[in-house]
């Protein structure tokens, strides 16, 4: 004798109503794929033209193990400089700020508030160049990463 429960029985639980409209879901293992949470990396960087440069921060999602998309770029642009390299370093001692910051305070979004205090905005349309042959911003080789 089998003590497998008919679709259409009184559900064991009590309800009144049938165990298809009511327990038997949640006796039965999920058949969806494991939802993962997506990550997120930072990399400090530069964002204009010659002469015309700013500190930016490019936001990179996860789409697979080692499969990266840019998500969005933030920029300074109430910091210009003439060298690319002044640029990037600035975006990176504000983007090590950042992530001190959500240290002491332990929250996601202290680096958010942290480089909005710092005059960085989104950037819409931005345009991803080869730089030193690597895709994307300037890479310090410091890439800050947001779980």
């Amino acid at each position: 004798m089998s003590n497998k429960i008919g679709r259409n029985a009184p559900c064991p639980c009590g309800s009144g109503k049938k165990y298809k409209a009511c327990c038997m879901q949640k006796s039965q293992p999920a058949e969806t794929e494991r939802m993962v949470t997506p990550q997120f990396r930072f990399k400090p960087g530069s964002y204009g033209d010659i002469g015309q440069f700013v500190p930016s921060i490019a936001c990179l999602k996860q789409l697979a193990p080692n499969n990266w998309s840019h998500h969005f770029v933030l920029v300074k642009p109430t910091e210009q400089h003439s060298e690319e390299d002044d640029a990037a370093e600035i975006a990176e001692a504000d983007l090590a700020n950042a992530f001190l910051r959500k240290e002491q305070i332990g929250s996601e979004l202290a680096v958010a508030e942290y480089l909005k205090s710092q005059d960085y905005v989104k950037v819409s349309d931005f345009r991803i160049v080869r730089s030193g042959g690597e895709t994307g911003w300037r890479n310090l080789n410091n890439p800050y990463r947001m779980i």
